[in-house]
């Protein structure tokens, strides 16, 4: 209601919103009345094409566990039968994991890939097995 009412956002939600504010205090981040349709368009066409700017490097961490014969868990060691975080890998917002394979997505839109590579399932034109992280250049295009 608030976003399609342009009404200020729920007092509960305001909680976890920072103080911040203009030098002259008419302007609050949780008052979503000065917000119009075209600057929510013009945020999201934002953030669709400058990922990188909304994405704190560093931030991501995803603790893998499993077999790990192709490095596909981040793991330089292979194996391991407890979780742990996957040290290997830097700058991606999302990981994705198959059985043998593991692909990250990057900040920047980028998308790379690790494992085993029977049928292509890595996307670099050949079932050669990856350990470690590679770009899929296929996707750099689209």
């Amino acid at each position: 209601e608030s976003f399609k009412y342009r009404k200020s956002l729920p007092s509960d939600l305001n909680t976890v919103i920072p103080d911040i504010g203009d030098e002259t205090g008419k302007y609050k981040p949780e008052d979503n009345s000065v917000w119009s349709v075209t600057m929510d368009t013009q945020i999201l066409e934002w953030i669709n094409t400058k990922p990188g700017d909304w994405w704190r490097s560093g931030d991501s961490k995803v603790f893998t566990w499993g077999k790990g014969s192709w490095n596909q868990l981040g793991h330089s060691s292979g194996d391991k039968t407890l979780p742990g975080e996957a040290e290997d890998w830097k700058d991606y917002i999302q990981a994705v994991a198959g059985s043998y394979s593991t692909y990250l997505i990057h900040c920047d839109g980028s998308i790379s890939s690790v494992g085993e590579g029977s049928y292509g399932r890595l996307g670099h034109g050949s079932s050669d097995s990856e350990s470690s992280i590679r770009t899929i250049s296929g996707l750099l295009t689209m």
